[in-house]
């Protein structure tokens, strides 16, 4: 679509589709923020999907690939935030100052203010200019109605839809899949990855995840997507559905796997099997890669065994496929642990996370030859 040829992502917050939900016949308002990370005044469009990207859990309700059904999208608009708009409030406390924004424009959809979003359809909205500043967030509100709307349980930004009660947060809403940008740039980054590439552990609303300090410490010139999300595996990422159309859009890609295809119960064969692909499929594309380790967790009945496997093997043969690699192991790991837990917990906290990106970033810049 030529919607990539024209928009790259302004935020580094994680909002791939997880989940499905049904209004009940009812209709469903909500709000979402995102903070921007290059500021100034820039066209912008919203890219949006109805596919879920990776297998929810177990897959006993969704998995990759999956295509929801038809849904109504309507009313939406947009609104710029000044950053400190969250200052001093937890998530859930901030809903008591949703009623104070009034400053929203119009967003639309081909002309209209409605759009029926199709099974399994990529689109985005019409282009409206924003003057945001660095660092403040982009308030875009929707309502919506249907049986199978995409959304993100495990959704680390700031969600909240309006009840009889007022508004609450809640995380049931389509979020954008890109805050796409019209702006100039030299490079497209892609994070490619799973909860701990998403953002989960540092904590809601922090971006003090690894890859958004990262982001954080590169130049404006790289345009930085970040499409990590809960329980992704390797394996749905091999899979080359929607999510890898998704990672194929850039130049550069960050690939973090392997924790989820380890504990969920793919062999080691299957694993190695599809890193192959991921990197075929991504240089194939003219996409250039950075490999990593799969990170430490908490590997138990017979798993640390694999957890081992598997990255001696993407130290000792992928990684000179790769055109850069990154063992992430010895910077997380607890050399105490006999199951290869992580010091900083299994989503690593804001400490592991900065040690994590100071150790990579020097690899990142020769990566991208900045």
């Amino acid at each position: 679509m030529n919607f990539f040829e024209k928009y790259t992502s302004n935020t580094i917050g994680g909002s791939s589709n997880q989940f499905i939900f049904d209004t009940e016949g009812k209709t469903f308002v909500g709000r979402v923020f995102y903070k921007i990370r290059t500021g100034g005044k820039f066209p912008y469009s919203f890219l949006f999907s109805n596919i879920i990207d990776s297998t929810y859990s177990f897959g006993e309700v969704t998995a990759k690939n999956y295509v929801c059904d038809s849904w109504e999208l309507f009313n939406a608009k947009a609104a710029v935030v000044d950053g400190a708009f969250f200052e001093g409030y937890a998530i859930d406390t901030a809903a008591a100052l949703m009623d104070s924004m009034t400053e929203f424009c119009d967003i639309t959809f081909g002309g209209a203010k409605s759009k029926t979003a199709k099974p399994g359809e990529f689109f985005s909205s019409d282009e409206i200019v924003l003057d945001i500043k660095k660092g403040d967030y982009l308030c875009i509100e929707i309502a919506v109605k249907g049986r199978e709307i995409p959304w993100h349980p495990e959704c680390q930004l700031p969600v909240y839809c309006k009840t009889e009660n007022g508004w609450e947060y809640n995380k049931h809403i389509p979020l954008p899949g890109m805050v796409g940008v019209n702006r100039n740039v030299s490079k497209r980054l892609v994070f490619f990855g799973d909860s701990i590439t998403q953002g989960i552990g540092p904590g809601q609303n922090t971006y003090a995840h690894w890859s958004a300090l990262i982001a954080e410490n590169l130049p404006d010139e790289v345009a930085c997507w970040n499409i990590g999300i809960g329980y992704g595996r390797a394996n749905d990422a091999a899979s080359c559905g929607a999510w890898m159309f998704k990672a194929k859009q850039n130049d550069y890609a960050i690939v973090c796997y392997g924790v989820n295809d380890i504990n969920k119960g793919h062999s080691a064969e299957q694993i190695k099997k599809d890193f192959e692909i991921i990197m075929d499929k991504l240089q194939g594309a003219g996409i250039k890669v950075l490999l990593h380790t799969i990170p430490p967790y908490y590997y138990e009945n017979g798993n640390f065994e694999k957890w081992q496997e598997v990255n001696d093997y993407i130290k000792t043969n992928l990684a000179a496929k790769a055109d850069a690699f990154f063992d992430v192991v010895p910077y997380l790991v607890d050399p105490e642990s006999p199951y290869g837990a992580s010091r900083f917990g299994g989503h690593p906290n804001a400490e592991g996370s900065k040690i994590w990106a100071d150790a990579l970033l020097p690899v990142v810049k020769e990566f991208l030859e900045i």
